[in-house]
């Protein structure tokens, strides 16, 4: 092989390495074009999503509920009375003693398996509405400020 021939085949990589580098960007940029396209298509996607919700919720009277239930959450957030404020805790500290004496074998003979398992599924209820009840209380405290 000639140098030429060496020379031009240099020349022939180079210029193909140069279409290749162009056409891999030219992917990537299409790549991104769609990702910003799927994630637009997600975004009217939740939006459909929370309009229908909204509507539905209207219809059913849900949304009135919610608002009562908040009511009620922040009244008792911004209570004076000790016991308005500390009742969660109270009755979550019972629960975690009545799981606890569960675990450590108290349980009534006269007990199902069926109560028992109703009973958990009570206190999981709870401490979810616990959490979210503890968390409007601290969001009340931080408004006030």
């Amino acid at each position: 092989m000639s140098q030429d021939q060496c020379d031009r085949q240099g020349r022939e990589l180079v210029l193909h390495a140069e279409q290749i580098a162009k056409l891999f960007n030219q992917v990537q940029d299409t790549n991104e074009r769609l990702l910003a396209i799927e994630k637009a298509i997600s975004q009217i996607r939740n939006m459909a999503y929370g309009a229908i919700f909204y509507g539905v919720a209207s219809q059913m009277g849900l949304l009135t509920a919610l608002r009562k239930q908040a009511n009620i959450i922040m009244a008792e957030a911004n209570g004076d009375s000790w016991l308005q404020r500390n009742w969660r805790p109270l009755v979550m500290c019972n629960f975690a003693i009545l799981i606890t004496a569960h675990w450590l074998g108290f349980t009534p003979e006269n007990l199902s398996e069926k109560q028992v398992l109703a009973l958990l599924d009570i206190v999981q209820v709870g401490l979810g509405g616990y959490i979210v009840g503890r968390s409007a209380e601290k969001v009340m405290k931080e408004y006030k400020k």
